[in-house]
């Protein structure tokens, strides 16, 4: 069964039309088509992630199937001009959100370089759009400020994903070091918050990651940061796989922020679990 969503983009160039076209147990394949014209097809992973990488063929992208479309319903009401994620891995959200979206895209992922991403980008004539930072890790802060400053112009920008380690120390660093660099009324999505929480035996048996700290520390923070300065974040939207952070429309850049001092909790100590 064929499952197609057509959706008029406010953004690049309109209409586009997303149509699978091949299933295994493994994955789902989509056609993206824009105008008309096809333009990639998405290998959308959903187990055995480290099988299939990103080939001439197909551009792989690991996510939910529910919140592939969730997501690309989200950023299109966002229309974003400018776009920064944390993790790259195969590359197929940085194509689909610069193509769809005519946003540009600037990202960044620990993983060495993938060439054939370089490729794909010059196909979709994104060359003057994109671009794909590797062997670079999420809380460089020098790394982060200087893409921010040679991507963006020193500009803030309209959307910020987090999509990389899912370790809560790396990832709160992110968000201290990114947030300030997002204009008012911008959004951060913070992807994966659930693992710890999880159903499955490869969480709740085997364990999985069970020596990192759960991701959704940093939600029950930023929850905290919410309640103590509504100046700085205007809503959370939690979904069950990933968080909307939308930042105050009349949010003050004040630099980097620190978790620490600007959550107020009585004197309590948070303790991540």
């Amino acid at each position: 069964m064929q499952r197609a969503r057509r959706r008029r983009s406010k953004m690049g160039g309109g209409m586009y039309q997303i149509e699978e076209v091949e299933r295994s147990a493994d994955y789902i394949d989509y056609a993206v088509r824009q105008g008309g014209d096809y333009s990639v097809r998405i290998r959308l992973l959903v187990q055995n992630y480290e099988k299939y990488q990103t080939t001439k063929d197909y551009a792989v992208i690991v996510k939910h199937p529910d919140d592939f479309f969730a997501m690309i319903d989200l950023i299109r009401s966002i229309v974003p001009k400018t776009i920064f994620e944390f993790g790259i891995f195969q590359g197929g959200s940085a194509l689909l959100w610069a193509k769809l979206f005519g946003a540009r895209y600037c990202g960044l992922d620990a993983l060495p370089d993938k060439p054939i991403l370089h490729e794909w980008v010059q196909r979709l004539g994104l060359s003057e759009q994109v671009s794909l930072n590797f062997s670079s890790l999420q809380n460089d802060k020098a790394k982060i400020d200087h893409l921010f400053s040679t991507h963006f112009g020193g500009e803030q920008i309209d959307l910020i994903v987090d999509d990389c380690s899912h370790v809560y120390d790396w990832s709160r660093q992110s968000f201290e070091y990114s947030f300030d660099h997002l204009r008012p009324g911008g959004v951060y999505i913070l992807e994966d918050w659930h693992w710890a929480h999880a159903a499955g035996d490869l969480w709740q048996k085997e364990r999985i990651w069970s020596d990192k700290k759960a991701l959704s520390n940093l939600l029950f923070e930023l929850i905290m940061l919410f309640g103590s300065r509504p100046d700085l974040i205007e809503r959370i939207d939690i979904h069950p796989r990933y968080a909307v952070i939308r930042k105050s429309a009349t949010a003050p850049r004040i630099g980097p922020l620190s978790l620490d001092d600007l959550i107020l909790k009585q004197g309590r100590i948070f303790e991540p679990i």
